[in-house]
């Protein structure tokens, strides 16, 4: 049993990850994007992004000048490079973190918001609703999804983190846990396409779950494409978008047939 749901995992991941590329293509030919300036919130959105980003900048910038005042004189050109690259890394460190990544999973909605029922038209021919009120019903339940996920990611990381201490092997935390993140950003993302068949958060889980294989590896994508500052995470959440609902829609299909 354990040995049919290892080979089931491993097939839906090669599966997912054989798609990406056909997602991207996807995305390009039938030009997604397109519908997107229709929004006329489009630019309330982008400016709490920027302003984000700026804040964690200047924020990062205000601790190199600090540090770099109180810097002996005759070390005071070296430590202004080495602090420089020090706050260009830490500015853009802040868009890994466990938490921020969820936070922008929640700014970027709108994009994984238009980009998802897009492909969900494209692939089943059916027009989805894109009103002002679905927007918001979509971005309250993606606010639910993300500090609910970050709870479980955080507590399973927290529980994996007590047996790695008591043999000695705390350095494969990081990696864990940054695996473990890939699953539940995958169903964050898989979750925008649950949402158009009106499966509320529970059925979602479950649906998810029936698919691991598929979950992971759309975090997976998303969540390496993160590591890209700043529109790493903009292409991340829509590219994921776009898979979840390509590989779900084929493979659902298949069961029904």
């Amino acid at each position: 049993m354990e040995s049919h749901l290892l080979s089931l995992f491993v097939y839906d991941l090669i599966y997912t990850l054989s798609r990406v590329k056909e997602a991207v293509y996807f995305i390009r030919d039938n030009q997604l994007w397109k519908g997107m300036m229709g929004y006329s919130w489009l630019s309330r959105i982008l400016l709490v992004v920027g302003s984000l980003i700026s804040l964690k900048f200047m924020s990062s910038f205000f601790k190199w000048y600090q540090h770099g005042v109180n810097e002996e004189h005759h070390n005071a050109i070296y430590q202004a490079f080495a602090s420089t690259g020090h706050a260009f890394s830490d500015s853009f460190g802040f868009m890994f973190n466990g938490s921020f990544k969820y936070i922008l999973l929640i700014v970027f909605e709108i994009f994984i918001f238009h980009f998802s029922r897009r492909a969900i038209e494209l692939l089943t021919g059916i027009q989805t609703h894109a009103s002002w009120k679905d927007f918001v019903a979509a971005q309250k339940r993606m606010i639910q999804i993300a500090i609910r996920n970050y709870a479980f990611e955080m507590l399973i990381v927290f529980l994996i983190g007590i047996p790695l201490g008591m043999i000695g092997m705390t350095f494969l935390k990081p990696v864990i846990a940054w695996l473990i993140g890939c699953y539940f950003i995958g169903f964050t993302l898989i979750d925008n396409y649950h949402e158009v068949y009106e499966l509320n958060i529970k059925e979602s889980e479950k649906r998810a779950k029936s698919y691991l294989g598929i979950s992971f590896g759309v975090g997976l994508v998303a969540n390496t494409l993160m590591f890209v500052p700043v529109l790493g995470s903009l292409i991340g959440s829509i590219l994921g978008a776009v898979l979840a609902a390509m590989c779900m829609y084929d493979l659902e299909s298949k069961v029904t047939v």
